[in-house]
């Protein structure tokens, strides 16, 4: 994504676009000068001993950029040593753009912030172009010791961007297996109601085939009774009868 603090590759570079401090627009001379160096850099031959150019142009590689025409220019960071006024200002234009308003939003203070960092990571490159001018060995060390941060930290990002990709993937997975548990608990649920109604259906038809038990054995019980007793009526008749037969005949004889 392209932010408009971020100095665009296609156009010069120049202090309103960028903190390092870079040289001026190429005209006259000195753009012949930057064509010539643009055409020297791609020759295998080289000094034995690094000028500063060359050094410069190993940790800050210079910016091309094509004008109007069609024309390929080479811009490469100014080699102009920096003054205490320079790191003052430097220090007042970071404070000035950290505050600013960017179309893209303002420099958070906190959290992940793309503008925050890009301002820092100019005010760091025009830091590592004043101290290699100072001295090289420690530009190229300060540079050594930035590429490994900055590996650092593509890696720790790589690590953050696939373990949110990992968590969307089991946030997914989770919600797919959450449907799925709803559909089962629904169906179970389903089962349950039916298993209820057959349930109280079957305890209706236990109940009413009781009730039809217990009546049927009471119209039985009445109807054992009432034989018991026509038996015993019946029973009382030939016993009379018997003792009767008997008597008379015992008068006969």
């Amino acid at each position: 994504m392209s932010f408009s603090y971020k100095p665009d590759e296609r156009m010069a570079c120049d202090s309103e676009n960028t903190l390092v401090k870079y040289e001026p627009v190429p005209t006259g001379d000195l753009a012949a000068r930057m064509n010539r160096h643009r055409d020297l850099r791609g020759k295998e031959e080289k000094s034995p001993i690094p000028s500063l150019e060359d050094v410069l142009n190993e940790v800050l590689p210079p910016k091309e950029y094509k004008d109007d025409l069609g024309t390929t220019w080479v811009q490469p960071v100014s080699t102009q040593p920096a003054t205490r006024q320079d790191v003052l200002k430097l220090e007042e234009l970071l404070n000035l753009r950290l505050k600013k308003v960017w179309p893209e939003g303002q420099a958070r203070d906190t959290g992940i912030c793309p503008i925050r960092e890009e301002l820092y990571s100019q005010c760091f490159d025009e830091l590592l172009r004043q101290i290699t001018i100072q001295c090289q060995e420690r530009g190229r060390l300060l540079h050594r010791v930035r590429e490994e941060a900055r590996l650092n930290v593509n890696s720790y990002r790589a690590l953050y961007e696939s373990s949110i990709a990992f968590g969307m993937r089991k946030a997914l997975q989770a919600e797919q297996n959450r449907l799925e548990l709803e559909e089962r608990i629904a169906q179970l649920e389903k089962q349950l109601a039916s298993h209820v109604q057959n349930h109280d259906q079957m305890i209706s038809k236990t109940n009413a085939a009781q009730a039809q038990l217990a009546e049927t054995r009471q119209k039985m019980n009445e109807k054992h009774k009432n034989e018991l007793s026509a038996l015993k009526k019946e029973n009382g008749i030939i016993r009379s009868k018997l003792e009767s037969c008997y008597t008379l005949a015992s008068n006969t004889s």
